[in-house]
């Protein structure tokens, strides 16, 4: 094994969970997939096929479902989640990817609908410690992730 291999499955396993969700997600919304094209799978288009079929999103890496599971999901979870820890986790995914690209398919999902969640998180009037700065970087990681599946 290589030493960042030892160093990610020592990270990896030093995380706990309080209530594990096995295949947990962080869903995208209509919203925002229809908000920008390129974060959309490749689908047929309806005026050109008499039967489209919709493809299932792929599942996000085991880095966010385990994030997923960890923050739960919900708009309420968002306000414990910090700068610090959002950086750590684009990070961490990014060594992830270029270790595997493919198994990171779902991911640019995955990170919109996180920055949608805290998104709406921070305009809420108790709005926490979170910037539009942590969205932006969500937002940045989501399309630069997207380029790649292209």
């Amino acid at each position: 094994m290589s030493q960042i291999d030892i160093e990610l499955a020592a990270l990896l396993s030093s995380l706990s969970f309080e209530h594990p969700i096995p295949h947990a997600s962080l869903p995208a919304t209509s919203s925002d997939m229809d908000e920008d094209r390129g974060y959309q799978s490749d689908s047929t288009d309806i005026s050109t096929s008499s039967v489209a079929q919709a493809r299932p999103s792929p599942c996000p890496c085991a880095i966010l479902q385990a994030f997923a599971c960890y923050h739960g999901g919900s708009v309420d979870a968002a306000q414990t989640i910090g700068d610090a820890e959002l950086s750590q986790l684009v990070f961490m995914h990014r060594e992830a990817f270029l270790a595997c690209p493919s198994a990171h398919t779902g991911c640019s999902a995955s990170f919109k609908g996180l920055a949608s969640l805290l998104e709406r998180r921070i305009q809420q009037p108790a709005g926490g410690s979170l910037g539009m700065d942590a969205v932006g970087m969500l937002r940045t990681e989501a399309w630069l992730l997207s380029g790649w599946g292209a």
